[in-house]
């Protein structure tokens, strides 16, 4: 039984892809999501505590070995959608 095995498959409707065996089509397709909620969530440039709480319930459930790769992905997919202060 691998790591997967024990996840859930969405959060709060978000769909988490582990059914992609394709790692880095997975972990860009997590990415995109995060971003989306993000910017769903923004008001004024400031993404809200209850989508804050969502984005990192989320975060939390993809494996910690790929958690640095969703991240750098999401950044960038920020920062292409004008968001710029992520690092």
């Amino acid at each position: 039984m691998n790591e997967q095995d024990n996840k859930i498959d969405e959060i709060k409707g978000f769909p988490l892809f582990f059914d992609i065996e394709d790692q880095e089509l997975r972990n860009r397709n997590q990415a995109v999501i995060l971003c989306n909620m993000f910017e769903d969530g923004s008001k004024d440039g400031k993404v809200q505590p209850k989508t804050m709480l969502s984005m990192i319930q989320y975060f939390r459930q993809i494996p910690e070995a790929e958690r640095q790769i969703v991240y750098t992905k999401f950044s960038e997919g920020m920062r292409a959608r004008g968001f710029g202060g992520l690092q």
